[in-house]
C-alpha cells in the first residue's frame, strides 16, 4: 500500500525515527521529490533506509530542505514488481523511461498511496498501477489543462477515478493532495504507518485480539486474531488503512509458515513484512 510524507515549505524535516518507521513498514523502496530553481527534482530507488536517509541529510546540507516543498514515498509492492524503477515519485509523462528513471527533472511530480484497481497492468507488464494511471490517464489531463491542480471539481473527479491518495509537487514547492492525510509534527502522512505499529495502542485501534500475545508475535494472523474486527463496517478510508497492515495473498502464492512452505488458498492473512 505504501505511505506518502508531505513536508511543506518552512517546516522542519520529520525525525529520523519517524522516517525509519515509514521505511520499516513500507520496505520495497523509497524516493523523494523537492523543488529547486524552478524545477521538481525526483530521486528514487533507495532500497536501504541508511542510503535514503544519508542522501536526505546530504540534500539538507546542500540546499536547505526546510525551505523546499518535499514529498517522500515509501513503497509496498502491489503490482509491477519490486525494483528501483517502480519506486515513487514519478513525473507526469507517458514515456516509460521517464517513469522508471531514478533521477529526473520535471515541472510536476506525483506520488501515490493505495491500489488503483482500474489501472492494474497486464500480467506481463513491467509497469505498476500508478505508472499505468499516469501514462494512460493523467498525462492526457495535464497536457489538456496545465492548471488542473487548481480545479477542485477536477481533483474530485481524479479522486473518484483512483479511489486512493495522491500528492503532487510543483516547481514552486506547492504540494497538492487528493484524499485524506493526517498531520503529525507539522508534516502530513497518507496513513499512520509512520508510527510504531507494534505498539499496543495502534493494534487496539483496529481491535486486534492481542491478549497474552505481543503484536510482534502475530506472525500469521488467524481467524481468532481478526474476530473483533470482522463485524465492523469500514468506510473506504478505514479499509485502506487496514490493508496497510495486512493483506491476503493470491491463491497459489507460496509462503513459509513456521519453517514449513505452504500454498495460499485464501485462508492466510499476512502482515506487510510477509510474515
Amino acid at each position: 500500500m505504501c505511505i506518502i510524507v508531505n513536508k511543506n515549505r518552512g517546516i522542519e524535516l520529520p525525525k529520523m525515527e519517524t522516517l525509519e518507521n515509514c521505511f520499516t513498514y513500507n520496505s520495497d523502496g523509497a524516493g523523494m521529490m523537492y523543488n529547486l530553481d524552478g524545477n521538481v527534482y525526483i530521486e528514487k530507488g533507495f532500497m536501504d533506509f541508511k542510503e535514503f536517509y544519508a542522501r536526505l541529510m546530504e540534500l539538507d546540507e546542500e540546499i536547505g530542505l526546510k525551505e523546499r516543498g518535499l514529498v517522500m514515498h515509501f513503497r509496498i509492492t502491489t503490482s509491477g514488481g519490486t525494483n528501483q524503477g517502480n519506486c515513487h515519485p514519478y513525473p507526469i509523462s507517458r514515456n516509460v523511461n521517464d517513469l522508471k528513471a531514478l533521477r529526473f527533472t520535471t515541472d510536476l511530480g506525483m506520488a501515490h498511496n493505495g491500489i488503483m484497481s482500474k489501472y492494474n497492468p497486464a500480467p506481463n507488464s513491467t509497469l505498476n498501477d500508478t505508472q499505468t494511471f499516469i501514462k494512460n490517464y493523467l498525462t492526457d489531463v495535464y497536457e489538456s489543462y496545465k492548471e488542473f491542480l487548481t480545479d477542485e471539481r477536477l481533483l474530485q473527479a481524479i479522486e473518484y477515478e483512483v479511489g486512493s491518495k495522491l500528492s503532487f509537487l510543483d516547481s514552486e514547492g506547492n504540494i497538492t493532495t487528493v484524499g485524506k492525510f493526517q498531520e503529525f509534527e507539522g508534516c502530513w502522512y497518507s496513513n499512520d504507518t509512520y508510527q510504531d505499529i507494534y505498539s499496543s495502542s495502534y493494534w487496539n485501534k483496529w481491535g486486534w485480539n492481542t491478549i497474552n500475545k505481543s503484536a510482534k508475535e502475530l506472525d500469521i494472523l488467524n481467524e481468532y486474531d481478526l474476530t473483533p474486527i470482522s463485524g465492523k463496517v469500514l468506510d473506504l478510508e478505514e479499509f485502506c488503512e487496514v490493508l496497510d497492515i495486512v493483506y491476503i495473498p493470491a491463491d497459489g502464492t507460496e509462503i513459509e509458515v513456521n519453517g514449513t512452505k505452504v500454498v495460499c488458498d485464501g485462508n492466510y492473512c499476512l502482515d506487510m513484512g510477509n510474515n
